[in-house]
């Protein structure tokens, strides 16, 4: 009973660049506004805003509505744009010159608000190739647990295991986190971890309210991985700002992200920004990424291109030409493929054809021109259209406005593809995003995930409710929403614009998984047992669930990569069946990819990788006066780690980590045993590491110290002060130096005092030695200097007389 009820489904679509119905009107036909458009630089619905001076309306027309979702706030209009070269930062330096608010730059493309009266002046902005509105992004729709964590055995998976997602970071990309303000509920509750969800970017006010999806993708993260951290950004900044927000997540430390989020004009044959930025991480980081696979089950039209018939329409494009149409019919001609739009539902396609992108691949881009229009199947009148003007080069891709039948009654309406100008493309893709029941003639039931969802790096996540899995119903599989969109798009074109294989391309196994959706939560959704409590459905909710059992998988084995996550998760996935194709679909499928994944199953499939082990001294050498710190670093195996240290000395851990001290001389070995955690089994990895311990310095001492000495004035001293120290270390190599010594005496280096005294009295004189290690020892001693001795010499006379002869009447003296 209950899984024949008609449920919503969720997966986030961002809207970019919708072309609206607002031509039906006629003011002026499609050719005029496409040449003006061109001419400015700007796409005819951004130049549509120009005219009007404000946001596009809501257009009643032929039994319905056409809506468009720009976003305009304060008299700004969130656009992006694409630089004519690699500097994507140029540019937007450039816009935000104009006045462009909230800014971010990824490769070429750039996103951010743009004074609507500053749109007109883009066409002067040298590095600008061409700009378009950003349109308001869709959301389709503790003490509660999200029912897929028994749906997935990670409840068993927890308790048979120990794990918990702990020593794991978990990224989430969607609108918004905490913009409704319900973290601190959440935390209250028990339904969000305690320490709350580091937030890296938060949606921009200028976006408007956000529905807080990431805050509901992290708690079911959390009910399933309970120990795993987790950090969330923002996705609605524009394909640039959700590349960027990509490589901000694994640059946070985040090993597995996750998102729920849909462009509706990412390249369908190409990787375009998001899709490299998600490789990027994975081949440079080592994340492992999941995504949604989207929710439009296989409303897809996707066929060779066959030109056949013509359309004119002067009053649309402005010329009596009959432009080429594509014919739809395999045999005969067919150029309107009829739809039937139920009572109250939509219609919205998203439209590409087999051209690179010239905001991925530089160049001219496109080289044809095509043009989608929905009809009333009556009248013929135009309901709703995707025109822009691809013929000087740009992206090739249309998006038709949102039509919503509101006539009373089904409606059928006609699709016609137009080919404006340029050469016959080789392969035509549109998937339709609005009412799910919508029955196309000529339906080929197409692949519907595109975009980063089918990138190389990327795991796709198909849905199945929760009470449509083994352990709610007893079946033996699980069965798949009846949304869950299709892999199998191709990839027709390399980054670089080269085309691969024809229009066959590289077709990737996408979805590769099936997890779980229809869960409650706290707030997100509505109540559909009922029992009180939301449920959060479709693929933005099986996302997250495939995720958090990773990072289950990831705390057992830490060193487990993305590839053998992956393989793990599907070889031990419960096989399904895709509905749409005949007889049961054994293995792959591009409908449930290999199957519902289990939780128990996987995790008992991989084994703890063999301890590997890192053990360090910092320092090596050492005296035995100083410490060392020991290190263990251990990867593989189940964390928690236990370290045991041992060795000579005193040692005091810490963790994987030790202090040593109190060590002998000579080469000191020091062993740890290392041992992860006890579940499943566990191992042991034991290291040695040396380290080279000297005898620590010490200050020379006084072996003999210098007795009182005497010296007399004048007469010649000398003294060896060679026995004076001694050293332990180093003995023959201290350094001596003196101080007071008497006059006339000196130091002579090494160990000498000599010289003559000059001067008598009493000094004290100081000795000191230095050792290598610039420690010293110091002694004094007293020199008494003594005066000169007198010395008395003998009388010595000499007399004499002069002259010696002299007459009796001369004189003499004496």
């Amino acid at each position: 009973m209950m899984k024949n009820l008609r449920r919503y489904a969720t997966w986030t679509l961002v809207v970019m660049l919708l072309f609206s119905a607002l031509f039906s009107v006629q003011a002026q036909n499609i050719g005029s506004i496409k040449q003006s458009a061109k001419e400015a630089k700007i796409s005819p619905d951004l130049y549509q805003v120009m005219q009007n001076n404000g946001p596009l309306p809501v257009i009643s027309t032929s039994g319905g509505t056409v809506e468009t979702n720009q976003v305009v706030v304060d008299n700004k209009i969130a656009i992006e744009a694409v630089a004519n070269n690699e500097d994507g930062e140029g540019l937007l330096n450039q816009l935000k010159a104009l006045g462009l608010t909230d800014g971010v730059a990824y490769k070429r493309k750039i996103f951010g608000y743009l004074p609507i009266d500053k749109i007109g002046e883009l066409k002067n902005v040298s590095s600008l190739s061409f700009a378009y509105s950003f349109y308001k992004p869709e959301t389709n729709t503790g003490s509660v647990t999200s029912q897929g964590d028994a749906a997935l055995k990670a409840d068993i998976a927890r308790t048979t295991y120990g794990v918990t997602g702990a020593g794991v970071k978990v990224g989430i990309l969607s609108d918004s986190y905490n913009r409704l303000n319900g973290q601190a509920a959440g935390i209250a509750s028990n339904d969000l971890p305690a320490a709350g969800v580091q937030v890296l970017q938060e949606l921009p006010v200028a976006s408007g309210t956000g529905t807080d999806e990431g805050r509901a993708m992290a708690e079911i993260i959390y009910d399933v991985a309970p120990g795993a951290a987790m950090a969330f950004n923002t996705a609605f900044t524009g394909e640039a700002g959700f590349a960027q927000g990509i490589i901000n997540l694994a640059a946070a430390g985040c090993q597995i992200i996750v998102d729920d989020i849909g462009y509706l004009n990412a390249p369908m044959f190409q990787d375009g920004l998001v899709a490299q930025a998600v490789d990027q991480v994975v081949n440079n980081n080592g994340v492992t990424y999941f995504s949604s696979a989207a929710n439009q089950a296989r409303s897809s039209y996707q066929a060779p291109y066959k030109n056949g018939g013509t359309y004119t329409n002067a009053g649309f494009f402005g010329t009596n030409t009959a432009y080429p149409t594509h014919n739809f019919a395999a045999s005969g001609l067919d150029n309107l493929q009829q739809i039937t739009i139920p009572t109250g539902g939509s219609l919205r396609l998203a439209f590409q054809w087999d051209n690179p992108y010239q905001s991925i691949s530089g160049g001219t881009g496109a080289t044809t021109d095509l043009d989608i229009l929905i009809l009333n199947s009556t009248t013929g009148a135009i309901l709703t259209s995707g025109a822009r003007d691809q013929s000087g080069g740009g992206d090739p891709w249309e998006i038709t406005g949102t039509y919503t039948n509101t006539s009373g009654a089904p409606l059928n309406v006609n699709v016609i593809i137009v080919k404006f100008a340029g050469p016959d493309p080789g392969l035509i893709k549109w998937v339709n995003y609005g009412s799910r029941t919508i029955i196309p003639e000529y339906d080929t039931k197409s692949s519907t995930s595109f975009g980063h969802a089918n990138a190389a790096g990327c795991i796709g996540v198909g849905a199945s409710a929760y009470f449509d899995t083994p352990v709610f119903n007893g079946q033996p599989t699980a069965t798949i929403e009846n949304f869950s969109s299709a892999g199998g798009t191709p990839i027709l074109f390399t980054t670089a614009g080269a085309r691969i294989n024809g229009i066959v391309g590289t077709v990737r196994q996408k979805p590769e998984i099936t997890a779980v959706d229809g869960g409650d939560n706290t707030f997100f959704g509505s109540d559909f047992e009922p029992n009180g409590r939301p449920n959060f459905f479709g693929t933005s909710a099986a996302a997250p669930h495939a995720a958090a059992v990773a990072a289950l998988m990831k705390q057992k084995v830490p060193a487990i990569t993305r590839n053998t996550i992956l393989s793990t998760l599907q070889s031990t996935a419960l096989d399904m069946d895709d509905p749409s194709t005949a007889g049961f679909d054994a293995g792959f499928d591009f409908g449930t990819g290999f199957g519902f994944i289990q939780a128990d199953r996987a995790l008992l499939a991989i084994s703890p990788t063999s301890l590997s082990l890192t053990f360090t001294a910092s320092p090596t050498m050492l005296t035995t006066s100083g410490t060392t710190t020991l290190s263990a670093t251990v990867s593989g195996g189940t964390t928690p780690y236990s370290y045991t240290f041992s060795g000579p000395g005193t040692i005091t851990p810490s963790g994987n980590m030790a202090s040593v001290s109190g060590l002998p001389a000579g080469v000191q070995t020091f062993t740890v045993v290392a041992r992860d955690a006890t579940a499943p089994t566990s191992q042991s990895i034991s290291g040695t590491v040396s380290v080279t311990v000297t005898q620590a310095n010490t200050a020379p001492t006084v072996a003999n110290p210098v007795p009182p000495q005497s010296a007399t004035v004048g007469v010649a001293y000398t003294l060896s002060l060679a026995s004076v120290f001694t050293d332990a270390e180093t003995p023959g190599s201290l350094t001596l130096s003196v101080s007071g010594l008497p006059a006339g005496l000196s130091f002579v280096p090494p160990a000498t005092i000599s010289g003559t005294p000059s001067m008598s009295g009493v000094s004290s004189v100081m000795v000191t030695a230095t050792d290598p290690g610039s420690l010293t020892a110091g002694t004094t001693f007293n020199i008494t200097v003594s005066p000169a001795p007198v010395v008395v010499t003998p009388l010595a006379l000499t007399f004499t007389a002069s002259p010696t002869m002299i007459l009796t009447t001369g004189t003499t003296t004496l």
